[in-house]
């Protein structure tokens, strides 16, 4: 069995305490897609996303749809955390809220988690990847390569945030929150282009679209 992270229980302590909308249980059940890199939607997704303003009886559930050579699935949670900790386990992840524009992390639109393992994975049939890797001092580099395996980048397609930024409630960038099953103990400026919230919102996107082809009647 993988060893627990070693600040993972301080980690988890502050994750539970950080976020109304992240603990969110006994609400309504919210469509949740899960995105493999596989055709058979076995194993465990690279990436989750929750849809809050979707209704789960718009899908159709628990089926195994492909997209290039990915598969994915739409199911239904009625806790982030919990859901997200049933997928993950003890490896690390990021769990991204995405708040509209202009509201300052007032209202509430979706979710994304990503594994922190540091791979490069592109969502669906699409030329571009994202990696997104948990470094020593515990803070977060997102990169979006305009290829497959991130190797093709440009100066405009990284950004660290500081480990002082995530489980701490704080809107990050104007329009998300994020918090992560690893402990905060980083001091550490953030470095990069500050564009994780525009990758992250065009991550969001495309995963709605994605979406979109487990609907029901299609």
């Amino acid at each position: 069995m993988k060893a627990p992270h070693p600040s993972s229980t301080t980690a988890m302590i502050a994750l539970s305490a950080a976020s109304t909308n992240l603990l969110r249980v006994g609400a309504m059940q919210v469509p949740t897609l899960k995105v493999f890199e596989n055709t058979a939607c076995s194993g465990k997704p690279t990436t989750l996303a929750f849809f809050p303003d979707k209704s789960c009886n718009d899908y159709n559930l628990d089926q195994c749809f492909l997209d290039g050579n990915h598969g994915y699935t739409v199911t239904c949670a009625s806790s982030y955390k919990a859901f997200t900790d049933s997928i993950f386990g003890s490896s690390p992840y990021l769990f991204m809220e995405l708040y509209a524009d202009g509201t300052s992390c007032g209202t509430f639109q979706s979710a994304l988690v990503y594994s922190l393992d540091g791979g490069c994975h592109s969502i669906g049939d699409t030329d571009a990847g994202t990696k997104v890797t948990l470094n020593s001092d515990n803070s977060v580099t997102i990169v979006q390569g305009t290829d497959s395996t991130c190797t093709q980048l440009d100066s405009s397609t990284s950004d660290t945030i500081a480990s002082a930024n995530i489980n701490n409630n704080a809107c990050f960038e104007g329009g998300m929150k994020l918090y992560s099953n690893v402990g905060s103990t980083s001091t550490t400026a953030n470095t990069g282009t500050s564009g994780a919230s525009s990758y992250c919102l065009a991550g969001a996107t495309a995963l709605v679209a994605l979406s979109a082809h487990v609907a029901v009647g299609l």
